[in-house]
C-alpha cells in the first residue's frame, strides 16, 4: 500500500511526459528488481513465467509438486505505485516483494505468486499498462478479473486453493475468495480490506473505480481465514483489519504480530503458517 497525495485525474496527462522521462533512467533498477526477485524465488523452486489475460500479460512463479495436493496462491502487494506523495512512478515493479518472499518461505509442494498488473513485464510491449492502471486502477474490476484469470490459467483445473494476500495483494486476494469456488482458505497479511477506508484514513485520493472489498467480508462467512496484523504498522490502521474480520464472521480470526507493514513478516511466515484456521476442516 503506497500513500500519496491528492493529484487530480486531469493533471495526470501533464505528469505522464515527465514520469516516462524518469522511466528512461530507471530501466536498469527495474531489471535490478526482477533480479533481486529471482533471487528469491529460485532458492525456493519457484520458476518465472508470464500468462497472457484479456487485459493483462501477468507475471508469476510456480512450483509444482504434488498434483494430488491444493496451492498455496500468493498476491503481491502494490509495488512501487508511487516515487514520494507526489510523483506516480513509471513502472510498479516493488523493489521488496514481500508476496513472493513469503511464498518462498512456504513449504508446501504447490505455490504460485502473481504479481500485480503491470510488474516485472516489458511495458513498452503492454499497452493496457498505464500510469492509473497501478495508481487509481489497482482494485478496479479489471485488475481483480485479470488475477482470477491467471490463477485458472496457472493451476490444474480440480486443485483447491489456499489463498495468502500481502498489503493491497489482500483485497484482491478477499474478491478472489468471493467469487471463486476452488478457494477453501483464506490468510490476509498486513491486509488492505478496506481501500476507501484506508484513503480517509491517510487524506489521499480516492479511487472512485475500486471494487468495495469491505462490502465482500459477509460473503466470506463459511471461508476459513486469518488476518494477520502488524503491531508496528504505520499503514494499514488495526480498525480496517478487525472490522473486516468481524463483518466475515465466526470464520475469520485475527492475529497480531510484532512488525511494521513491510518487516518483520518472512521471518516468521513458516510459524504463522501453522496456526489453524477457524472453521478449518481436513482440505
Amino acid at each position: 500500500m503506497q500513500r500519496r497525495r491528492l493529484i487530480p485525474r486531469s493533471l495526470i496527462p501533464r505528469i505522464l511526459p515527465l514520469v516516462m522521462a524518469a522511466g528512461l533512467s530507471l530501466a536498469g533498477c527495474a531489471a535490478d528488481r526482477f533480479a533481486s526477485a529471482e533471487k528469491i524465488a529460485a532458492p525456493a523452486g519457484l520458476q518465472f513465467r508470464t500468462t497472457q489475460t484479456t487485459s493483462y500479460r501477468l507475471a508469476a512463479w510456480k512450483r509444482m509438486s504434488d498434483p494430488s495436493q491444493p496451492v498455496h496462491v500468493y498476491i503481491e502487494g502494490d509495488g512501487l505505485a508511487w516515487l514520494d506523495r507526489n510523483r506516480p512512478s513509471p513502472d510498479p515493479t516493488p523493489r521488496h516483494p514481500l508476496g513472493l518472499a513469503l511464498a518462498a518461505r512456504d513449504p508446501a509442494p504447490n505455490v504460485i505468486a502473481i504479481a500485480r498488473p503491470c510488474m516485472y513485464v516489458d511495458l513498452s510491449r503492454q499497452p493496457s499498462c498505464r500510469i492509473e492502471t497501478w495508481t487509481d486502477g489497482r482494485f478496479d474490476q479489471s485488475a481483480i478479473a485479470a488475477i482470477d484469470q491467471a490463477l485458472t490459467q496457472l493451476k490444474p483445473a480440480n486443485m483447491r486453493v489456499h489463498l495468502v494476500g500481502y498489503s493491497g495483494g489482500a483485497a484482491i486476494a478477499a474478491a478472489l475468495a468471493a467469487r471463486r469456488q476452488d478457494v477453501v482458505s483464506l490468510r490476509t497479511v498486513a491486509g488492505n480490506l478496506d481501500p476507501a477506508a484506508i484513503t480517509r484514513f491517510h487524506r489521499v485520493s480516492p479511487m472512485p473505480t475500486a471494487i468495495d472489498i469491505a462490502a465482500m467480508a459477509p460473503a466470506l462467512a463459511a471461508m476459513p481465514q486469518r488476518h494477520f496484523m502488524g503491531t508496528k504498522d504505520t499503514v494499514i490502521p488495526a480498525f480496517v483489519i478487525e472490522q473486516f474480520a468481524k463483518n466475515a464472521g465466526r470464520c475469520a480470526a485475527v492475529s497480531r504480530v510484532v512488525a511494521t507493514h513491510g518487516e518483520g513478516w518472512t521471518e516468521q511466515w513458516p510459524a504463522l503458517l501453522r496456526m489453524p484456521l477457524p472453521c478449518e476442516q481436513a482440505q
